[in-house]
This record gives structure tokens, sequence and C-alpha cells, in this order.
């Protein structure tokens, strides 16, 4: 195993560039956050299908025409303890949930 660590230097930026970091984060969990609420909530099976026009309608971030923040978002759903599968379909989220937080 090959490990390597790379040191980024950060000086230099203006305080906003982080401020809008970290207001990304922040829209970007929350928007985690109520899909994992409203999925699980939504379905007896334990599947639940978002598009993206949907999504973009609650947290105005553009997903379709943005692959990797589609994929950023489906990354952090993923990692949820209630989520067992997110799948990019086309324009919309595809998301399956474990049947005990159904």
């Amino acid at each position: 195993i090959r490990l390597t660590m790379v040191l980024i230097s950060i000086s230099g930026f203006p305080a906003q560039f982080f401020e809008s970091l970290s207001e990304f984060g922040a829209r970007m969990s929350w928007l985690a956050d109520r899909m994992i609420l409203e999925g699980s909530r939504q379905t007896g099976e334990g599947n639940r299908i978002f598009s993206f026009e949907e999504l973009q309608e609650l947290c105005d971030l553009p997903l379709s025409a943005n692959p990797a923040l589609a994929e950023l978002l489906a990354d952090m759903v993923v990692e949820r303890p209630e989520v067992r599968l997110a799948n990019i379909r086309g324009d919309c989220l595809a998301l399956s949930f474990y049947p005990e937080y159904c």
C-alpha cells in the first residue's frame, strides 16, 4: 500500500470564497436530509425516485446541468444508514431504502 499526501495552500482566496463553499455544503446537506426524510416516509416498498427538476426547485442547485453535482449528492445520500443504494438515471436520482427505515 502506498499512501500519498498532498498539501494544498489556500492563502490568497477571498473570505467570500469560503463562505460560498460553506453555504454550498450546507445546501447539499440539507437536500440530502430532505431526500432521506421524504423518501423514507413516502415509500412502503423502499424505492423513491427524485427528478433533478424536483430537487432543483427545492434547493436551486443545477443538478441536471452539472453531472458532478448529481454524483456528489448521490455519494452523500448513499453514505446515510437509511439508504441501501443510490443510482443516477438520466435526469433523476433513484434511492432504495432499507426496509426498517420505511
